[in-house]
This record gives structure tokens, C-alpha cells and sequence, in this order.
């Protein structure tokens, strides 16, 4: 079940990527060309990180468009 958690939660982030983004204060927008997107996921160990980052990476070779998995260290301050 983690899995299926993790890949459709990868998968619901991924759509996050089209508009502009308040993570981190600054708003960016991409006027055109491949997205480049940056998922921020709450893990609990190795494994489960390491099948976001799976997951991410085949639907990047799928979509033509980049992700980047990064875990966040205090996901509530970090979202907040």
C-alpha cells in the first residue's frame, strides 16, 4: 500500500507543475518547452524515497518534462 501512496502521491504533485508556485516566497511561471518540476515529499526512510524518485523518473523519460524529488526535513514548516 505505501507504494500505491507514493506513486499517486508523485503523480498528483506532478500536475502541480504547470502554473506558478509560492513555495519558498517566489513565484515562478515557464512561458513554454518542458516543465520542470520539484516534488517535495514527506518520507518515512529510504525505500519509500527511493520509489517517489523511480516513479518521478520513468514519468519524466514518459512526459519529456523533469522532476526532481527532494524530501523535506519538517514537511508542515516547510509547506507553511
Amino acid at each position: 500500500m505505501p507504494l500505491a501512496l507514493c506513486a499517486s502521491g508523485t503523480l498528483v504533485l506532478s500536475g502541480c507543475g504547470g502554473g506558478g508556485s509560492s513555495f519558498g516566497g517566489a513565484s515562478k511561471t515557464q512561458a513554454s518547452g518542458p516543465a520542470k518540476l520539484t516534488i517535495m515529499i514527506g518520507s518515512s526512510g529510504d525505500a519509500e524515497t527511493n520509489a517517489v524518485k523511480t516513479a518521478a523518473a520513468a514519468r519524466s523519460k514518459k512526459s519529456g518534462n523533469s522532476a526532481q524529488v527532494i524530501v523535506a526535513s519538517d514537511l508542515p514548516q516547510q509547506l507553511g
